[in-house]
């Protein structure tokens, strides 16, 4: 037991360090030389990566424009009036009819559609 001990002392402390040190010292790592800093001349054929990278990515389409739904009126489709004023902020679908609701900064829109076309509409009170 006491030769693998020592075969691993020496291994471990190949200097000759002594047992009763009882710690391990790690040898000692070569540290790099520091660069030195340069100004680097911008080189008119390279393009910086970020720009590049910002490049690459296309533009989100801007938000579609759609009209004020005070301008809505009866006999109007159901494509029309969703292609005109934007999709409604709520639905409701029973048998006979579909309620639709538009809400806007002036309040909320009710329209009543019966075979695909726009059969009332009430507005928000001012």
């Amino acid at each position: 037991m006491s030769g693998i001990a020592g075969a691993f002392d020496k291994a471990v402390n190949p200097a000759g360090a002594s047992k009763d040190a009882g710690a391990v010292t790690a040898p000692k790592a070569k540290v790099a030389p520091k660069a030195t800093a340069r100004a680097a001349k911008p080189d008119s054929k390279a393009a910086p990566t970020t720009v590049a990278a910002e490049a690459a990515v296309p533009a989100p389409p801007p938000a579609p424009k759609f009209e004020d739904p005070d301008k809505l009126e009866t006999g109007l489709a159901y494509e029309e009036l969703v292609r005109r004023f934007g999709p409604p902020t709520m639905m409701v679908t029973s048998t006979a009819e579909r309620t639709l609701f538009y809400q806007t900064k002036d309040g909320m829109f009710q329209l009543k559609l019966r075979d695909g076309l726009v059969a009332s509409v009430d507005k928000p009170q001012r």
